[in-house]
Formats: C-alpha cells, structure tokens, sequence
C-alpha cells in the first residue's frame, strides 16, 4: 500500500509478514551503462530502476524477530555497492558489489549467527 510520493512510507503484506519501507533518500538515476534493477515478485516481476544514493528503511517482524536495515546503494566508478546497515544507529555493515541479493544474503548469513 503507498501513496508515494505524498508520503515516503510504503507499506507491504505478503507471505503473512508485514514490510514497512520508508524512503529517506531518493537518490538520482545515473547513465543507463551502470544503471542497476530489481524484480518485485509481487509485480509480476516487474524490474524497477535503482538510483544512485538511494537510501531506504526497511522493517519487518515482530519481537525478538524484528528486523530493522537501511539499504543504500551507491555507484562507485561504475561500479554498483550495495550495503545494507543494522544494528544499534546502524553501525554494522554488509555489502556487495554483485547484487542487493547478495548483500540481503550476506545480512541474513550475519544476523542468524547472533
């Protein structure tokens, strides 16, 4: 559910788990050559563009289980870095330079070993 642009939080049901995305930074869109793109299952598998100093919150869970990341992706002399931040202030750091789901299963490897 969104009303993006008029609110920067958008919300997501799926699988029984509620995702709560809020936008902090929008970022730009650089020169198509290193312009990277993610599917959403829930589209069809539509692929959206991914900006440039893009930086959104993700949350998901409850509990114990409560998930909390920001994830940021930055194009680095044409090179895509996705990171993914948590922990207190978010401090802690994942990323990669292959895909944002190498970096969420690069996370996921971490916080499981807590």
């Amino acid at each position: 559910m969104s009303t993006y642009p008029v609110s920067n939080v958008i919300t997501l049901n799926q699988n029984n788990t509620r995702y709560t995305y809020t936008i902090i930074k929008e970022g730009y869109y650089p020169q198509n050559g290193i312009l990277q793109y993610i599917s959403a299952r829930s589209c069809n598998n539509t692929q959206f563009k991914i900006p440039d100093n893009y930086l959104i919150r993700t949350s998901w869970g409850r509990g114990a289980s409560k998930h909390v990341i920001q994830c940021e992706i930055n194009y680095i002399e044409e090179v895509s870095v996705f990171k993914i931040l948590f922990g207190e202030n978010f401090q802690l750091c994942v990323k990669s330079t292959q895909s944002a789901i190498s970096a969420a299963n690069a996370y996921l490897q971490v916080s499981c070993d807590k």
